[in-house]
């Protein structure tokens, strides 16, 4: 069967599962190339050189790569997916305002985490992370629908959403 994710995604082996000199790690497969291979959500190095330098970026970068800052986001993830779960049709009227005011704090969050990153990355190495490139489209895509959805709004009393039917 042909793998579920590009090789590029599989983790790579920590030093302690690589065995003796015969070249098969403790699993019992040949040891294969990384070289050419990309950790996508990989720290980067201290060595590597940043996109701008300033003590700004420094701070950034130190944040962006933070276990604590990727767990906060990882649970903004998990809250914005369960408030997403209780949204219904036709709505729960007592839900909506909550709902409404947890979507404003994820996609204020969410640009929050953009900015971050984009500052600790840098432009160039911001978008050509698949991850984060696709993680940018999505804030940019829901900053679009809240910007029509409060236009729409403000012209017709109406609060419909941009993107839905």
């Amino acid at each position: 069967l042909p793998p579920l994710a590009p090789a590029a995604w599989k983790v790579r082996p920590e030093p302690s599962e690589k065995s003796d000199k015969s070249g098969e790690d403790n699993h019992g497969s040949k040891n294969r190339q990384y070289d050419d291979e990309v950790d996508f959500m990989a720290a980067p190095d201290q060595d590597e050189e940043l996109w701008w330098d300033c003590g700004l970026v420094r701070i950034l970068r130190i944040i962006a790569f933070s276990e604590i800052f990727v767990n906060l986001i990882m649970f903004f993830i998990a809250g914005n997916v369960i408030a997403m779960m209780l949204e219904t049709f036709p709505p729960i009227l007592e839900l909506q305002e909550p709902l409404n005011i947890c979507e404003n704090v994820f996609l204020a969050a969410f640009c929050v985490e953009m900015a971050i990153m984009l500052c600790a990355m840098g432009p160039k190495s911001y978008v050509l992370n698949p991850v984060t490139c696709f993680d940018g489209v999505i804030v940019l895509v829901s900053l679009i629908q809240k910007i029509v959805s409060l236009t729409q709004a403000n012209s017709s009393g109406n609060t419909a959403s941009a993107f839905t039917a």
